[in-house]
């Protein structure tokens, strides 16, 4: 049974990586029947663990939380260890989604922790990485590229061009943010560099989406839309990202550049899901857009303008800063000083929320 959990484990990871939902459910289903059945330990929290996961890509977070917990409650500390770890790991994800920052930093350090205690490099770099973004959404910079820092040292020792993709990926999105242009420039060429040999195109959209707010905060417009052309064909056909706040505010912001509010507004409308994702971060960026865009054309929204209480409100400061470093700044706040970064505008319009200073650029290699 362990066995056969193992295999629908791996299949059901490939399938939500590939975004095909249909076989991700197929898989799921067969899990589930595999847990009404077993009576062994090890089998069941491989089953809540994949059913966990599986809810979480498939965007029913509460019910990730139900069964990643279920997993925790039934195993001893001491046993499972590398289960529990992912667990721990699926928590802070789930809550992240749901907008308790402060609840997803906390079982992301346990599973760093527990990482780490059992030495697993993979969990080590996951971990970290996950709470080097966190922070970053949280406007916590400094911790941010504190967890960065760790989390390249061991992604690599251990070599794996998917996660050091990623890694870079997410470092040059801070780098941005704090306005360490070069640095971000330096960290997405080594992304690509990982992402084209893993040829994986949830990797490749994203390398070319956090190309696009490079060039964004460079106003670079053509070559910000070409960059947003190799992200859609690397992505065409598939269901949403996990992070598809930051995809849909692109697309928007193009549609709007090129085409007009009111095409941008059918866009929305007609093909873009951020704005309803169950994701609080992808709703909140989006709506930080949407909201700067109608005051630019002097339009009114068919909803209450809340993006930034919101944003405030759940404690994410950091993607006001994220999107003003692309020069969107919602219309209730100050304007953003010539030649300041998106993490110096938030820690001096918020120096109450962010107390930290903005650290430096993070060396790529």
């Amino acid at each position: 049974e362990s066995d056969q959990m193992r295999a629908l484990q791996i299949g059901a990871e490939a399938a939500a990586e590939a975004g095909d939902f249909e076989e991700l459910s197929d898989i799921t289903n067969e899990v589930k029947q595999i847990k009404a059945s077993t009576t062994h330990p090890h089998t069941k929290a491989l089953t809540d663990l994949t059913i966990g996961y599986s809810s979480l890509v498939s965007g029913s977070s509460l019910l990730a939380v139900e069964h990643f917990t279920e997993l925790l409650a039934a195993v001893d500390p001491g046993s499972l260890e590398r289960e529990r770890m992912q667990a721990y790991i699926g928590l802070g994800w789930a809550h992240w989604i749901l907008g308790r920052g402060a609840e997803a930093l906390q079982f992301y350090r346990q599973s760093a922790a527990l990482a780490e205690q059992i030495n697993d490099v993979h969990g080590i770099v996951s971990s970290w990485s996950n709470i080097g973004a966190l922070t970053d959404d949280l406007g916590m910079f400094t911790s941010s590229a504190d967890a960065y820092r760790r989390a390249l040292r061991f992604a690599t020792l251990g070599g794996n061009p998917k996660r050091l993709a990623e890694l870079h990926i997410n470092i040059a999105g801070l780098e941005i943010t704090l306005g360490h242009l070069e640095s971000a420039a330096a960290h997405l060429n080594r992304a690509i560099k990982y992402a084209e040999t893993t040829a994986h195109p949830r990797i490749l959209c994203m390398v070319w989406i956090v190309q696009v707010d490079l060039h964004l905060a460079h106003s670079e417009f053509d070559a910000a839309w070409r960059a947003l052309e190799e992200a859609e064909h690397a992505w065409i056909g598939r269901d949403p990202l996990d992070n598809v706040g930051r995809y849909d505010r692109v697309r928007a912001h193009y549609c709007l550049d090129r085409y007009g509010y009111k095409e941008m507004r059918r866009l929305r409308h007609e093909q873009l899901t951020a704005h309803r994702s169950e994701n609080v971060c992808s709703r909140i960026q989006f709506g930080l857009f949407e909201e700067w865009a109608a005051h630019q054309a002097g339009c009114e929204l068919d909803r209450p303008w809340t993006a930034v209480r919101d944003a405030i409100a759940h404690g994410f400061i950091g993607l006001i800063g994220s999107v003003a470093a692309v020069g969107i700044v919602p219309q209730e706040l100050p304007p953003r000083r010539r030649h300041e970064s998106g993490g110096a505008y938030v820690s001096r319009v918020f120096p109450d929320i962010i107390e930290e200073n903005v650290p430096g650029a993070m060396p790529s290699s």
